[in-house]
């Protein structure tokens, strides 16, 4: 099974994706069976996000701590070819994935809705990078009652749609998240060493998936600042009215 295809059944175990072209179209949600684990609380109503500025930092270390047989591989095949001990790495900010990719995807002033989680305070200007940047997954801002956009994260196999709204993840699924994308960038950094045209390919995706998202961030902050001018003439015609 080639890296593509394992992050996509990897993905369907989550239950998330979007259209492989990029293409924004109306979610169809599909019903999965989420199990709750055991001190997993949160808020139905979920929380306000946001990024840059999180409460959580992503900690590398631990999340190398105990990796599975799929992780220790791409650990060792990553430092073979990069020349690079993960084991030795304090902060993902400093692998060059994150310093010549995920860097560059522009987060400031962005509000989405997150899961309103009371234990939980995860790295999510990390996570929302992770998604945005990946190759073998999507994601679209989708606007439903409120102000504040739903993250949707959609994934295609087997010539089946499965989709699923960060604010519905519970904690359990939101941490093996990470690990299904670091998984990917990490094996992406392996695939740019060992082969001089894949590395092209894999330099002008990333280069196609930066345009798009500069294009989706600039619609979406037209989007907010139509919101905010409505919400001040709302509230100047109540001020009148008073």
């Amino acid at each position: 099974m080639d890296d593509i295809a394992m992050l996509k059944r990897l993905l369907m175990e989550l239950g998330v994706f979007i259209p492989e072209d990029g293409a924004e179209v109306e979610c169809q949600t599909v019903e999965l069976e989420d199990e709750e684990e055991e001190g997993d609380y949160r808020s139905e109503n979920g929380v306000e996000i946001y990024l840059p500025a999180t409460k959580g930092r992503f900690d590398f270390k631990e999340f190398l701590q105990e990796p599975d047989k799929e992780l220790s591989e791409t650990m060792v095949q990553y430092e073979k070819y990069t020349g690079i001990d993960l084991t030795k790495v304090d902060w993902i900010e400093s692998l060059p994935f994150y310093r010549d990719y995920l860097a560059h995807f522009d987060t400031d002033d962005l509000q989405i809705k997150g899961p309103g989680f009371f234990e939980y305070e995860f790295d999510y200007d990390l996570l929302f990078r992770l998604i945005a940047g990946s190759f073998s997954s999507g994601w679209n801002f989708e606007y439903h009652d409120g102000s504040l956009p739903r993250l949707a994260i959609r994934v295609s196999a087997n010539n089946k749609e499965v989709n699923k709204y960060l604010d519905d993840l519970w904690g359990f699924q939101i941490a093996r998240m990470y690990e299904i994308y670091i998984k990917e960038q990490l094996n992406l950094e392996v695939v740019m060493y060992e082969n001089v045209r894949e590395r092209d390919i894999v330099v002008d995706q990333r280069r196609r998936v930066l345009e798009m998202y500069d294009e989706r961030m600039a619609k979406y902050r037209r989007k907010k600042l139509m919101s905010i001018l409505q919400e001040g003439g709302r509230n100047e015609t109540r001020s009148h009215r008073s």
